[in-house]
C-alpha cells in the first residue's frame, strides 16, 4: 500500500513538472526593426523550433524567422534574436507559445504588449495565465526591453524602454552620444562630478570623477547588449539615463 502510494505520487509530480510552463521569456521587442529576442531563463535547453510567434493573431513558427544570432534549442542563459516581420510599429501584442492553440494559457509561454490602444483578444490569455495585467501597456518608445530575471517579474512594470530618461535641471549641462561601440559623456558642468556606468542589476562597471568641462569616452564593446544606466552625480543634483547596447 506505502509503495502504491508513493508510485502515485511520483506521477502525480512528474506530471505537474511535464506540463510546467517553460521559462522562456521575450527580452527584446523593436517593431520599427521587426526584431525580437526572447532568452532561456530556464536550468534547461528548449528546442523553440516549432513554436510560434504571434502579434495581432497572425502567427508563425519561429523556425521559419530569419535568425540573427543564437541557436533555435537555447541553452539557459542563452537568447535567440530574430526578425519577425508581424510587428506594427504603434500598437500591437506579441506572444510566444509552445504550440497551436494560442488562446489555451498552458500553450502560453510569454506575453507583452506596446502602445495605447484597446486590448488585444491574446490579453486575456495572459490575464488568465497570470502573466499580465488587465489593459496595461508599455506605452514608451522602442526598443522595448524586459529587465527581469526571472519568469515571476510579470507584468509591465518589468519592462521598459531605455530611452526613458530620469534626470533634473542638469539635462542641458550633460549630453551622451553613442556611436561605433562607444560612449561620450560631454559634460559642462563647472564642478566636480563623479560619473557612473551601471548594469541594470545596479552593479557598477565603470567610474570616473572630473573637475570642470570635460568629455569622458567609454568602450562600451566589451558589454553585453542591453541597457545600462549612466549617472552623473554634483553638489547641484543627480543626472541619470538609461542607454541601450545593441550589437
Amino acid at each position: 500500500m506505502k509503495n502504491t502510494i508513493t508510485l502515485i505520487a511520483m506521477l502525480l509530480l512528474g506530471l505537474s513538472v511535464f506540463a510546467q510552463t517553460p521559462c522562456v521569456r521575450i527580452v527584446t521587442v523593436i517593431p520599427s526593426e521587426d526584431h525580437v529576442t526572447i532568452k532561456n531563463f530556464d536550468t534547461q535547453s528548449h528546442d523553440v523550433s516549432l513554436w510560434y510567434i504571434c502579434s495581432l493573431f497572425t502567427c508563425d513558427t519561429i523556425q521559419d524567422e530569419t535568425i540573427i544570432s543564437g541557436s533555435l534549442i537555447i541553452e539557459p542563459g542563452d537568447s535567440l534574436e530574430f526578425i519577425y516581420p508581424g510587428l506594427t510599429d504603434n500598437t500591437a501584442d506579441v506572444g510566444i507559445y509552445d504550440g497551436e492553440d494560442i488562446l489555451d494559457p498552458n500553450i502560453m509561454v510569454d506575453f507583452m504588449q506596446y502602445g495605447a490602444s484597446a486590448s488585444f483578444a491574446n490579453e486575456e490569455t495572459a490575464v488568465e495565465k497570470g502573466i499580465w495585467f488587465e489593459d496595461d501597456f508599455i506605452d514608451d518608445m522602442e526598443p522595448y526591453v524586459f529587465f527581469g530575471t526571472n519568469c515571476e517579474e510579470n507584468g509591465v512594470n518589468w519592462w521598459q524602454s531605455p530611452n526613458s530618461v530620469v534626470e533634473n535641471d542638469l539635462s542641458d549641462q550633460i549630453r551622451l552620444v553613442q556611436s561605433a561601440g562607444q560612449l561620450v559623456i560631454n559634460s559642462d558642468l563647472s564642478d566636480q562630478a563623479t560619473v557612473q556606468l551601471f548594469s541594470i542589476t545596479g552593479a557598477q562597471l565603470n567610474y570616473t570623477q572630473t573637475s570642470g568641462p570635460t568629455n569622458i569616452t567609454w568602450d562600451m564593446w566589451q558589454y553585453s547588449a542591453g541597457i545600462y544606466i549612466v549617472r552623473v552625480i554634483t553638489a547641484k543634483g543627480v543626472f541619470e539615463k538609461k542607454i541601450y547596447v545593441a550589437r
